[in-house]
């Protein structure tokens, strides 16, 4: 059976939206919702992702058929969201000043604690601001003090994850790494032995292993995010609106689409 790979592309135009049937690699634009709108988080639910949560910082967007229709917005300004693929109902999403969590597909929201930052992989919830960060290993019912952070990242699968602590120690997983040779904009993790770190500043993009390389003639990237399907493939986007991938974690990059206008958020989803 035909599996279709779908892109939703959070834009300062609206939710554009794009689709791969049958996974040849012809990716077909075929949707333009929420126009006018600054669209800069998304959440695609995993397991049925024509179910659909949007945000342009002021209200909260949602869809049951992919984009095609959406209720009516609710007045909740979220600025991010994350999501484990092994609990599709449990989301985590961040405020202007909180982080909250809704365990029914966005249907309800509890507020947290204060963050800047969120994370989640696998069974694990991350939260942390400048000087305290939490941790919940239960979906959320019980919290643990954590270190500080300032960036993290998880691999598509949520077995690894890249972490870069409030006082500037890089670790994947527990294993402290050498800090990257960049200002990091943006950044994600492949899944393998070992895993790959992927990082922009923007400029230039470098990968880690087990030493840190540049990717020579590699798009300028503000956003970097991995799929949730599959461990090697990576999207990203850069200031001039155009859409990039890499089936090879982060090795070549192939220009899909261009003039999108400016590029907040992707993700990329796989309908069965």
């Amino acid at each position: 059976m035909a599996k279709a790979e779908l892109l939703f592309v959070g834009t300062d135009t609206g939710l554009l939206q794009f689709s791969n049937p049958g996974g040849i690699g012809r990716w077909l634009r075929n949707g333009h919702s929420l126009p006018g709108s600054d669209i800069v988080a998304i959440w695609a639910n995993p397991d049925d992702p024509t179910q659909l949560l949007c945000s342009d910082a002021e209200q909260l967007y949602e869809s049951s058929d992919g984009g095609q229709h959406w209720s009516d917005p609710v007045a909740l300004g979220i600025v991010a969201f994350a999501a484990s693929r092994n609990h599709p109902a449990l989301i985590v999403a961040r405020t202007d000043s909180d982080a909250i969590l809704s365990t029914d597909n966005g249907e309800q929201w509890r507020r947290i604690a204060p963050a800047e930052q969120i994370s989640v992989s696998n069974d694990t919830i991350a939260i942390s601001t400048p000087t305290k960060a939490h941790q919940s290993n239960d979906g959320g019912t019980s919290w643990q003090v954590d270190e500080p952070w300032t960036h993290r990242a998880a691999s598509h699968d949520g077995v690894h994850t890249i972490t870069r602590t409030t006082s500037g120690i890089w670790r994947v997983n527990a294993s402290e790494i050498p800090a990257p040779p960049l200002s990091v904009r943006a950044m994600a993790i492949c899944s393998g032995s070992p895993a790959r770190v992927v990082c922009s500043d923007a400029q230039t993009l470098w990968v880690y292993e087990s030493d840190w390389q540049q990717i020579v003639d590699a798009p300028a990237l503000t956003v970097l995010i991995n799929t949730s399907y599959h461990p090697d493939r990576l999207w990203g986007a850069d200031a001039n609106g155009t859409l990039w991938y890499s089936a090879d974690r982060g090795t070549h990059w192939v220009s899909i689409k261009t003039q999108l206008g400016m590029i907040h958020v992707i993700v990329a989803a796989r309908l069965l």
